[in-house]
């Protein structure tokens, strides 16, 4: 044992581990001892003054009723909360990544009675699901619920509900028979909740897959077609105005020798007709390559 007593403090070190405010008065210290220094056998005492220090190979009696207090303070020591990690839960690990077009599409609509969120998983930090909460009680909630799961799996987007500490068994028996499962958990603080999750699937798998191609196809298109030295837009709507443009030209309505079409950077380009004609091609040409990669990539 290692020992140091610094009377003067009240404090007292043993093997490394020191209390200090310590109530010596009852350990008969003398009074003219200023600290004590004990290494395994052997030690010394500090006297007040200019007394020399005084080899020992014993514990004086008082020392040991100096060691008596600090164990008693160290046997009151409350030991530091343990920092719980976050509890994972299993079935994050079984979602991807959610399409971000897809979950927006769904928290822009509504849905009475309940209210909808990014859902993300509490690890990875990335979002994954639509996280549901019921705000109102009652069959128009339940029915939500129900839209808003099939509407879901249609874009290939699992669901999940905020923890619920309170959850009645009949609203759970009524979300596993939607295709839900219960799980239970406890969170870092040591409260029990429930949560429902959708499963992952091929259900799910095969819808996100479709979206994914969707999405994809639609980045192609926002890419616009590179005709004639510019780029041109390709989306919906400026294909409709091509067309529109082209029928006009093909039928005899429109009769000017040129067109001024303006292209992506927002500048008005003067074409003959003949050069618009290339690019109403060009145009279809694209649309056509992009839809059948498409096509190709769901097959």
């Amino acid at each position: 044992m290692n020992l140091t007593i610094v009377v003067a403090d009240n404090a007292v070190t043993k093997d490394g581990v020191g209390h200090g405010g310590l109530d010596l008065s009852t350990c008969s210290i003398p009074a003219d001892v200023w600290a004590l220094q004990w290494a395994g056998t052997s030690g010394e005492v500090e006297y007040k003054g200019q007394a020399p220090n005084e080899l020992i190979d014993e514990l004086p009696s008082w020392a040991t009723a100096v060691e008596a207090v600090w164990q008693s303070a160290q046997d009151n020591v409350q030991p530091d909360p343990e920092e719980l990690e976050p509890v994972a839960e299993p079935f994050w690990d079984s979602y991807p990544v959610a399409n971000a077009q897809s979950v927006d599409t769904i928290l822009l609509k509504t849905y009475e009675g309940i209210t909808n969120a990014r859902g993300a998983d509490p690890i990875a930090n990335t979002v994954k699901t639509v996280e549901t909460t019921v705000v109102a009680a009652g069959a128009t909630a339940l029915s939500s619920l129900a839209t808003l799961l099939n509407d879901c799996k249609a874009l290939g987007v699992p669901v999940t509900s905020d923890p619920m500490s309170d959850a009645n068994q009949n609203f759970l028996d009524y979300m596993t028979g939607l295709g839900y499962t219960v799980y239970e958990g406890v969170t870092s603080d040591g409260q029990a909740y429930k949560k429902v999750y959708y499963p992952w699937g091929t259900e799910l798998a095969n819808a996100k897959a479709d979206q994914d191609v969707n999405i994809g196809r639609e980045v192609s298109l926002a890419a616009g077609v590179d005709w004639n030295g510019s780029n041109w837009q390709i989306d919906l709507n400026s294909r409709n105005n091509v067309m529109n443009q082209l029928t006009a030209i093909i039928s005899g309505v429109y009769t000017d020798a040129t067109v001024t079409w303006r292209n992506t950077a927002n500048v008005d380009v003067e074409l003959t007709v003949d050069q618009f004609k290339e690019l109403a091609g060009a145009v279809t040409a694209k649309v056509e390559e992009i839809y059948l990669a498409s096509f190709a990539e769901k097959n």
